[in-house]
């Protein structure tokens, strides 16, 4: 990288560019100083209990096969790695079953497509990271410490426990809300429709209330309100 300065008439190389937009700002101190990591936060008091009691439900409203249960989930439980397979996806497209499919189903590719590098986090870990970072995004144009004001997380999947941290923190910037997701199934499109806009709408009033952690929850007893779906 190079970059051509008109102004001074002369050729930045790469070690003095990328120098000059490292020194613009404090920002390993910003970080230090603002940012959390999900490693460090305290242990929750208190984990939810898994709800073994509305499993099978559960299956049934997310779609779950026989085939997803023996042979992807099972090994993964009993080996701690995914199971081999073949490549491609030659199964009859979403849009042509009779029978309700899932959303993302209906933009699944039916054959293999190899990324360069491999997405792939532990062997290619110079390109390729598995971290993330929850929190308010603000103007790039606009650098202060308050960018650094993000939790950061090394992998995307959240176990229970790490979602209990996280929605026990009490501090500014880090404040979390859950919304439920649940609309009554009776309803039908229309109940759909006006949950979904509900939603949207309680999500507004928490973040301009202060909130910067929304979590969107289908874990109510559906044991109890079994009329009451996911959307």
């Amino acid at each position: 990288m190079f970059l051509v300065d008109t102004k001074e008439g002369r050729i930045i190389d790469d070690t003095e560019l990328k120098a000059n937009v490292c020194d613009a700002q404090p920002y390993s101190q910003w970080l230090k100083e603002n940012m959390l990591e999900l490693s460090d936060l305290p242990k929750p008091d208190q984990v939810p209990e898994t709800d073994f009691e509305s499993l099978l439900l559960r299956q049934k409203i997310f779609a779950y096969t026989p085939e997803d249960i023996n042979l992807l989930l099972t090994p993964m439980f009993t080996n701690g790695v995914e199971a081999s397979g073949s490549m491609g996806d030659d199964t009859p497209l979403a849009v042509l079953s009779d029978k309700p499919r899932l959303l993302y189903d209906y933009f699944k590719q039916i054959f293999a497509q190899v990324s360069n590098p491999p997405v792939d986090a532990i062997r290619e870990e110079l390109v390729m990271s598995l971290t993330s970072r929850l929190g308010s995004e603000r103007n790039i144009l606009d650098p202060g410490a308050n960018h650094a004001k993000m939790l950061k997380l090394f992998h995307p999947i959240l176990s229970n426990e790490e979602l209990a941290q996280i929605k026990a923190l009490d501090k500014q910037d880090f404040r979390s809300k859950t919304l439920s997701m649940l609309f009554d199934a009776a309803s039908g499109v229309e109940g759909f429709s006006r949950a979904l806009k509900e939603l949207c709408e309680e999500a507004e009033i928490a973040v301009n209330s202060g909130t910067t952690f929304v979590v969107l929850s289908d874990r109510v007893q559906l044991r109890i309100k079994s009329q009451f779906l996911p959307y």
